[in-house]
């Protein structure tokens, strides 16, 4: 085989690992709820550092729990839309900072939403740990290469701490599937 080049044969290369933050990237926000309502209902009054609440009474995680029925709680369609056109092509992974008592809820609105086998994993926050901390050390478990997220300061603090990873900051403006395919 003097002079002649053996080619390769061809690897089959693995799609991308891609994270999703379930509400405000796939799930929409409560109807009539500003965010920066939202947000002082959620995150701790802290100027130190990054901190969120665990509803500490029975009536506020009573009242978060049917804040999240998935009747009130509708998709974000073009996202959803665009995961399912885009789904053979990357490896979806929800990761979300919800807290144990939603579980119910969160899996209700997967079967709702018909999304069953659309996700490699659905990963929630179990052991009520803070979010985005949460957040972080399933990335690294999972080794993913991408995480789309609503959150500012959840990105913030993701890029500290994981800065090979690219994060990507989904503000409604673009779609999902164009932020992702995007250089």
């Amino acid at each position: 085989m003097e002079g002649k080049k053996l080619s390769k044969r061809p690897t089959k290369r693995r799609p991308v690992r891609i994270g999703l933050d379930l509400d405000g990237v796939i799930i929409d926000k409560p109807p009539g709820l500003p965010n920066w309502a939202l947000t002082r209902l959620v995150r701790e009054r802290t100027k130190t550092e990054l901190a969120y609440r665990y509803p500490s009474s029975a009536l506020e995680r009573s009242i978060r729990w049917l804040s999240h029925h998935p009747l009130l709680r509708q998709p974000i369609w073009n996202n959803l839309r665009d995961i399912r056109t885009i789904a053979g092509t990357y490896e979806f992974y929800v990761i979300s900072g919800r807290y144990s008592f939603l579980r119910g809820r969160t899996k209700d609105w997967l079967q709702t939403y018909d999304c069953a086998g659309l996700f490699q994993g659905v990963y929630v926050n179990l052991n009520n740990r803070q979010p985005h901390r949460f957040k972080e050390s399933m990335i690294r478990k999972l080794k993913l290469e991408m995480f789309i997220d609503d959150d500012e300061a959840q990105i913030d603090y993701l890029r500290t701490r994981l800065p090979k990873l690219r994060i990507i900051h989904w503000n409604g403006t673009r779609s999902v599937r164009s932020l992702i395919q995007a250089p």
